[in-house]
């Protein structure tokens, strides 16, 4: 099992494979993804998604972690009520 990468690792990988291709719009074409989402991932303004993980030859994994606040552990909620 390979070392888990971080989001701009991924999106600094996507962005070579997308020079290697021949721009953004290459890329997203040749893989299913309009040039503007691709875009957007490469700008932080879209999350890697699964599919473009897959793509690049990655799974996306969510983690969570314990908050440390004294809140979080009391309620369950993180300091928040159940409606929000």
């Amino acid at each position: 099992m390979s070392a888990p990468a971080t989001q701009p690792e991924v999106i600094a990988i996507l962005r070579s494979r997308c020079a290697a291709a021949g721009g953004q719009q290459a890329w997203a074409r040749r893989f299913g993804f309009s040039p503007q989402y691709v875009c957007d991932v490469l700008k932080g303004r879209r999350d890697v998604s699964e599919a473009v993980a897959n793509a690049l030859g990655f799974v996306r994994e969510v983690r969570f972690r314990k908050l440390g606040s004294q809140a979080a552990r009391e309620d369950g909620h993180g300091g928040r009520n159940a409606e929000g």
